[in-house]
């Protein structure tokens, strides 16, 4: 019987050619949609994850200027939101950190993070306090406007002025 349909001439009526389309084409739409959703859920995350990458990298090296600190002071700036110096163990090194007051976090002057982020100056304050730093950082992506907030205490070396040791 198969051997005779086969041998047959007889080919698909144009329903059958029609509802095999149909079918082709919802699984065909089913995969897009589940492959363009997948690629719009990654740049999302991927975007969050940058910003948070791009935020711990500045306020670890916000921590490490002040962990090796035997002094810090709060300075005076038009410029600047909030602007501390930073005094480093063993030698006359003194750092400049803080957040400007057009949106950047600062190094002595540098800007130290990518274009695609801002600070919030309003939001984003240190404090020097005893001998602990409290750093509130408040950073957002400048494409999607999503904000981040850290805040951190780190603590430094309080040096004996002319001894150079710690108390």
């Amino acid at each position: 019987m198969t051997k005779q349909r086969i041998l047959s001439e007889d080919g698909l009526t144009l329903v059958e050619l029609l509802a095999a389309l149909t079918i082709a084409s919802l699984i065909a739409i089913l995969i897009t949609s589940n492959l363009v959703g997948g690629m719009t859920s990654f740049k999302r995350v991927n975007k969050q994850i940058s910003l948070n990458d791009e935020a711990n990298y500045m306020m670890s090296q916000f921590v490490h200027s002040i962990y090796v600190a035997t002094a810090v002071n709060t300075l005076d700036d038009p410029n600047y939101k909030s602007l501390i110096e930073v005094k480093h163990y063993g030698d006359d090194k003194t750092e400049k950190l803080g957040f400007r007051n057009d949106h950047k976090a600062v190094i002595n002057g540098q800007v130290f993070h990518s274009p695609d982020v801002s600070i919030v100056p309003d939001e984003s304050v240190m404090t020097v306090k005893d001998n602990t730093v409290s750093i509130k950082m408040v950073v957002k992506d400048n494409e999607s406007g999503k904000q981040l907030e850290l805040d951190n205490k780190v603590s430094f070396v309080k040096g004996n002025e002319g001894t150079g040791g710690s108390q």
